[in-house]
């Protein structure tokens, strides 16, 4: 049985990573990420992909990550990456991206949609929300170690 957790669990993780290289990340300041997902198995296997120690910030809802975000909390501004799922209980990744979207002026880091989906609508609704990129959610372990490097790069465009 999985332990859900409420709120925001909060550690830095500098987004520069060995797995990043290559993607003109190296010399960038470190940025930091955050996670919104429900499900305790795929944070930990994200975790693990971004971080040796599995140290990230992470919401278990929206609707926590949503509070965060409209709040003054001064670590939410250190966040310059988002990764969000799109199936999460109550507000979904889509919804919670239009009312973040509506509620921060455009002040929001790089928002990237992580989801088992594949259907090429929930992308669509995604990117039509304003996420700046989606992936499916890795079946293999080299996609997953992949993972972190490809989000660098849309960061990096941003």
């Amino acid at each position: 049985m999985s332990t859900r957790l409420t709120g925001a669990v909060r550690a830095r993780v500098p987004f520069r990573s060995r797995s990043c290289s290559g993607v003109g990340m190296e010399n960038a300041p470190e940025v930091w990420f955050a996670v919104v997902e429900d499900s305790d198995e795929d944070f930990a296997l994200f975790a693990r992909a971004f971080s040796p120690s599995g140290d990230i910030r992470r919401w278990s809802s929206g609707e926590s990550a949503l509070a965060s975000f409209g709040s003054a909390d001064p670590s939410v501004n250190e966040c310059r990456v988002l990764i969000i799922d799109l199936h999460l209980p109550g507000m979904d990744g889509v919804e919670f991206i239009e009312r973040a979207r509506a509620l921060s002026g455009g002040g929001l880091p790089t928002i990237c949609m992580l989801s088992s989906s594949t259907d090429a609508a929930d992308e669509a609704r995604a990117v039509a929300a304003g996420a700046d990129a989606f992936f499916t959610k890795p079946d293999d372990a080299q996609s997953l170690l992949a993972l972190p490097a490809r989000i660098a790069a849309v960061a990096a465009a941003r």
